[in-house]
């Protein structure tokens, strides 16, 4: 089961270097991903200056949004030359993809693949499912969501970028999972993809309906509550008989 999942995992990969986050508007080359890796599951694991271009770039999306932010100011803000800057990111969509995806990766997203098929199904359902609150309900996260809906109707690239860097690429690791479990008959087969997307939107919910800050001023204990109805619900559906 194992082995299953890291196939599925290096197959879209692409090996050490080859994770794209971006969709065909916005591709990196394997050469810039050796030195580029908006992937990682802590923010530690990148290079100083990658890890400081990613912490603030974050600070100016967050407080000036999209729009308002230039990769010189990033540049200027982060005391490196531009040409360091486009090395890395060539563009600012790019950039505002990356900080999204590490954001989710440093909140646990970035799913081990050692570690959860070696569960039961409804335990690793509510690992994923408590740190994609965590991820979701992170103040950062709140905040680049709202520059999103404030600016993706003007600035497309931003509405892209925003779904390649958070929504799908916690879709994909989810949509992994569910295609090793349902390889190994664990889950009914069906559309992986679809399924770990509909995992995940009922996660988002809260108890009074969907919110912007899903489980904002919830105790742990009702938070985990919660996540664990909706995931005996949803097995209801997708264990297979």
């Amino acid at each position: 089961m194992r082995n299953a999942f890291l196939v599925e995992r290096g197959h879209r990969r692409g090996g050490a270097s080859g994770y794209l986050i971006l969709g065909s508007n916005f591709k990196l080359t394997r050469r810039l991903m050796k030195n580029t890796k908006p992937s990682v599951a802590m923010a530690n694991t990148l290079d100083d200056k990658t890890a400081r271009i990613i912490d603030v770039a974050r600070t100016l999306f967050v407080s000036n949004g999209y729009a308002a932010t230039s990769m010189d100011d990033v540049a200027a803000r982060a005391q490196m030359s531009k040409t360091t800057l486009y090395t890395r990111y060539p563009s600012k969509a790019l950039l505002f993809a990356a900080v999204i995806t590490v954001h989710a990766d440093s909140t646990g997203m970035d799913l081990d693949p050692a570690e959860l098929p070696q569960m039961p199904v409804e335990q690793a359902l509510f690992m994923i499912a408590k740190r994609f609150v965590e991820f979701s309900c992170h103040p950062d996260a709140i905040r680049l969501e709202l520059v999103y809906q404030s600016e993706a109707r003007q600035l497309p690239e931003v509405a892209t970028a925003f779904e390649r860097g958070g929504p799908q690429h916690s879709i994909a690791e989810v949509e992994r999972y569910f295609k090793v479990m349902m390889k190994e008959k664990q889950i009914a087969p069906g559309d992986a993809r679809f399924t770990a997307a509909h995992f995940l939107n009922s996660i988002k919910g809260t108890p009074s309906g969907i919110s912007l800050s899903p489980y904002t001023g919830l105790s742990d204990a009702r938070r985990d509550a919660h996540i664990r109805k909706i995931i005996k619900l949803f097995l209801n559906g997708a264990l297979a008989r």
